[in-house]
């Protein structure tokens, strides 16, 4: 007998295949639920869902998880961490999460988005949204569909405007490489001092004077952006590049803190030639 070469190929697509559908057989029927889950069953899927969180392996958390969409088909918290045992397609992927963001509205119903209005990450209740609505934005962009993905970050800082998950960080840079500065007047305004220790805002200001034509305040900025962090300035002019690996934490104004937004603010100065060629002209300072 003669197995054809592509065989094990074909089953291994056929078992992918399943597997993502019965994933979206569980964010269907959560979808199709019309009555409220009991609030005791809610919570005995809360309790399972941490249980899995500090599952000793990947079966046991599985398992559990399992339980926990039983008890409660709608927790979005249950269904986002179970999303990541299935192999879904990127498109499968977007499609589930967006479904995912949908259940975790209606639970929390119009109320609770108008009484949180702001300080949305401030509540328990509403993370499960939050983090829908991040790994939503995330498979946006991996898609290419960039616009989307932003206006998934600006609704997430609308909604919180304290931005404990560093939305601000990812769109600042991105408004300076499309030159919109509307968008970054609005951040710049909500986040006022964020210049004096965050590099991103550091440099990001720094540019944005020099869109405006504004060199005696691009030169006040540079002053700022260099003591708050002049390990940045080789990435934007180019001199190093970007980590592959970023280090699991840092502290403001370290080597460390560079290597984790190199990438992002040297996308948003390679963007205006002018700007890097002023950069280099200028002055050293020790």
């Amino acid at each position: 007998m003669i197995i054809p070469e592509d065989a094990f190929t074909q089953k291994t697509d056929d078992l992918d295949e399943k597997l993502a559908g019965f994933y979206m057989m569980l964010i269907e029927t959560a979808l199709k639920q019309k009555r409220a889950t009991p609030v005791a069953k809610r919570d005995a899927s809360e309790a399972i869902y941490f249980d899995a969180l500090e599952a000793g392996d990947d079966d046991q958390e599985f398992n559990l998880l399992l339980d926990a969409i039983k008890t409660d088909p709608c927790n979005a918290a249950v269904l986002l961490r179970l999303k990541e045992f299935f192999p879904l397609t990127l498109e499968e992927d977007i499609l589930a999460t967006r479904a995912v963001v949908a259940i975790a509205e209606k639970r929390l119903g119009k109320k609770t988005f108008k009484q949180c209005a702001g300080q949305f990450w401030g509540f328990i209740e509403t993370r499960p949204y939050m983090r829908a609505r991040c790994e939503l934005a995330r498979l946006l962009e991996e898609a290419g569909m960039d616009d989307e993905a932003m206006a998934e970050l600006e609704a997430m800082i609308t909604l919180n405007t304290n931005d404990n998950q560093g939305f601000r960080y990812l769109l600042l840079p991105r408004y300076m490489s499309r030159s919109n500065l509307d968008k970054a007047d609005w951040l710049f305004s909500l986040y006022p001092e964020e210049d004096k220790w965050c590099l991103t805002f550091a440099w990001c200001r720094v540019l944005e004077r020099l869109m405006r034509e504004d060199d005696s305040g691009a030169k006040k900025s540079l002053a700022v952006a260099r003591e708050q962090n002049g390990f940045a300035e080789a990435y934007i002019l180019g001199h190093r590049r970007p980590p592959k690996t970023l280090p699991d934490r840092y502290a403001s104004g370290s080597r460390e803190e560079a290597e984790c937004f190199a990438k992002e603010i040297q996308n948003a100065w390679s963007a205006h030639p002018d700007a890097i060629r002023w950069l280099k002209a200028q002055p050293k300072t020790l």
